[in-house]
Formats: structure tokens, sequence, C-alpha cells
């Protein structure tokens, strides 16, 4: 079609009497949960090649998001509920379980925080520019991944640098500080972790505000 052209498409909608302009979205529920799930029921349909490629994209960041949080969020957790047993345990079966336990959580939270911080963040600008205060609630999340990550690399990784170099012999006689700053780095990494989720879940059931918003327009009798 050329550009700049204003033509009117016939839609298929319930209601078939019903034309919209092209370009232009109909009066659909206005829902978190509509906007990211649900705009590809016939009533619903995408207008135009731009607004069909930013749904899917909407899409996608927000699932990428949402797995990314609910990893950071189960692997911090994890930690936190362990941590009772690990309190319990004496220098040296400390020292064992920190060197055979943890390597994988270090992998895939590291991978999972990045990647959320990343869609958190694209998905948190793209909403804003195109529905409004809505996008806020993504980029808390991106605020959340972004404060686990200075979280370990301020409190955890310090602590691992030791572990990794400490055997029975020569664990140092304040182990237990350093047992204890790493448990409580997770315990507020898992909260900031918990809150970022929180954001995501509760964006499937907030207004969206600013939605472009076609105005129908009605056919002609008998169409």
């Amino acid at each position: 079609m050329p550009a700049g052209i204003d033509l009117v498409q016939e839609v298929p909608l319930r209601r078939p009497e019903l034309r919209v302009q092209m370009g232009e979205a109909p009066d659909v529920p206005r829902s978190g949960v509509c906007l990211l799930f649900q705009l590809e029921r016939p009533e619903w349909r995408e207008y135009s090649v731009s607004t069909a490629t930013a749904v899917k994209l909407t899409r996608t960041l927000y699932v990428l998001a949402l797995v990314c949080s609910a990893l950071v969020l189960g692997l911090t957790l994890a930690h936190v509920l362990q941590s009772p047993g690990t309190r319990s345990l004496s220098g040296a079966e400390w020292l064992d379980v920190q060197h055979t336990f943890y390597g994988g959580f270090a992998v895939v939270g590291g991978a999972a925080e990045i990647l959320g911080l990343l869609a958190a963040t694209a998905l948190g600008v793209q909403l804003l520019r195109r529905r409004g205060r809505v996008g806020f609630a993504p980029l808390l999340t991106a605020v959340s991944l972004f404060g686990t990550l200075l979280v370990y690399w301020f409190g955890n990784r310090p602590v691992n640098a030791l572990i990794v170099g400490w055997t029975a012999p020569t664990l140092p006689a304040d182990w237990a500080v350093y047992r204890d700053t790493w448990e409580n780095a997770h315990a507020i990494s898992a909260g900031l972790a918990a809150l970022g989720f929180a954001a995501l879940l509760l964006l499937l059931w907030s207004p969206v505000t600013g939605a472009s918003r076609g105005r129908a327009i009605p056919g002609p009798p008998g169409r």
C-alpha cells in the first residue's frame, strides 16, 4: 500500500457492519493480559505489520523477562531455605558444601540475571513509549535484577574468591562471619528477585494506559 494514502479496510469482526481505518486498533479490553497474550483472537487482530511485530516482540520480551526472573527467584530462594541447615554445620562441613554444590548456581543465575535485566529494560522502554506508565512495572523488574547483580558482586563474589583457596586446615577462625555475609547477601537477592517477579505478574492485570483505540466507522447498509 503506498504511504500516505488513507484507506479503509474491511476487518473480520464479530460485527461485520463495523469497519476500522488501516493502522488503528479496535476497542479491545485494556488490560495487561489482553495486551500481552490475547491479541490474536479474531475480533482483536493486528491491523498492520508494524503492530503485529510490536505485539510479538512484547510477548517475547515479557516471557523472557518472566522466566529469567523466576529462575533468579528460585535459585536465591533455595539458598535462603537451606540457610538454617548450613548455619548448623561445622566449619569443615560448611567448607566442603561450598566446594561441592554451588557451581551451577552462579552460571545459571548469572545468565538469568543478565538476560532478564536486558529483556525487562527493553520491555519497559517499549511499553512506556506505546502504552504509558504501565512500562514502569518491567523497569522495576530491571532495577531489581540489577540490584541482585550488585549484591552478588559486592556480597557473594568476594567471599567466593576467598573460599576457593581455603581448606579445612587453613579455615580462618572467623569463618562464620564470611558464611553469614554470604547467606545474608543471598537473602537480599531473594527479596529483590521476588519484587521483580511480582512486578511482572502484576503487569498481567494492570490497566493499559495510553493504548491506541480506533474509532469504529459504520459500513454501508447490507454489508
